[in-house]
């Protein structure tokens, strides 16, 4: 599983009292240096716009969770429906939903209203042949 986190613009924010948005994927946004422990060499990430389209949201599973623990479920889309908002637009992949009222949901209302979470991240799984590399004049792979 591959982990990509954002910070700053893509944030999570409270827009009303429950209500938690921010983005998942930033487009055309150098990852830091990230390290491939299989194949033992840094790379830099760009995620380019068109690499999530309507259709792939359309037939995938996608959750909001807290800390990518799969039992601390805040919202979900199967196949576009759900308690889980997806819209792609220039920036990024834009999540929106309403914290339940469950532990993990008022946890997560709370730690964005002091403060203590200032990014979003998401976890996804490619065939290595979707990857494409190329390297950059630093010597930098750009993956």
């Amino acid at each position: 599983m591959e982990i990509r986190s954002y910070d700053g613009q893509a944030a999570p924010k409270l827009v009303e009292e429950r209500t938690i948005e921010g983005y998942a994927v930033v487009f055309n946004h150098e990852s830091r240096v990230l390290f491939d422990p299989i194949k033992k060499r840094t790379f830099v990430e760009v995620i380019k716009n068109g690499a999530i389209t309507e259709d792939l949201l359309k037939r995938s599973d996608v959750k909001a969770l807290n800390e990518h623990n799969k039992e601390r479920l805040l919202a979900r889309s199967i196949n576009g429906i759900g308690s889980l908002s997806l819209t792609i637009d220039d920036y990024g992949l834009k999540y929106r939903f309403e914290a339940p009222n469950t532990t993990e949901g008022n946890y997560a209302v709370e730690m964005i209203k002091r403060g203590d979470v200032f990014g979003s991240s998401f976890a996804y799984w490619t065939p290595e042949k979707n990857v494409t590399y190329t390297k950059k004049s630093d010597g930098t792979l750009l993956r």
